[in-house]
């Protein structure tokens, strides 16, 4: 195999793994975008249990933690 040829060989995998690393990069922002504002959305829903405004001082976010730890909560975690 020539030279040249390897080295366009080589370019264009470096290019192609250039484009397919910045997609796939864009692609988990998004998803950690619409997570994170899902849960937002849910621990607010919780909170306000239909009112306009939450009752706040109930550890929820301190009991969510010890419950789920840094991953995702394995079970329904029960409010104690």
């Amino acid at each position: 195999m020539p030279d040249s040829t390897f080295l366009s060989l080589a370019e264009q995998l470096g290019q192609l793994h250039t484009t397919t690393q910045r997609a796939a990069v864009q692609q988990v922002n998004y998803w950690l975008t619409a997570r994170n504002w899902l849960v937002g959305y849910y621990l607010t829903e919780y909170e306000q249990a239909g009112q306009d405004r939450a009752a706040y001082g109930q550890r929820l976010l301190v009991e969510l933690a010890r419950t789920c730890g840094r991953g995702a909560c394995q079970a329904s975690p029960k409010p104690t």
